[in-house]
């Protein structure tokens, strides 16, 4: 069962990872709103609103080519380059 790549908690399927996550995004927990900006490489403006599934989506695509979620150093070291 795969775990959110910020605070570990358990969640099954993706979907239920993207609405955890954007969830605690959008209450205000810095490191899964920035995670997500990340990601998406959008701000959350536009990954907040009813698009859980199009950040499933992306959460799955990076589960299935490296076997677990990226971590957020990955994703702010992607940025950087």
């Amino acid at each position: 069962m795969p775990y959110c790549p910020i605070c570990g908690e358990k969640h099954s399927p993706s979907l239920n990872i993207s609405r955890h996550m954007i969830l605690k995004a959008i209450t205000h927990n810095d490191d899964h709103e920035r995670y997500l900006d990340l990601l998406t490489g959008r701000d959350m403006s536009v990954w907040g609103h009813k698009n859980d599934a199009s950040v499933a989506n992306l959460l799955k695509k990076y589960y299935r080519k490296l076997g677990r979620f990226p971590a957020l150093v990955e994703l702010e070291e992607r940025e950087d380059k």
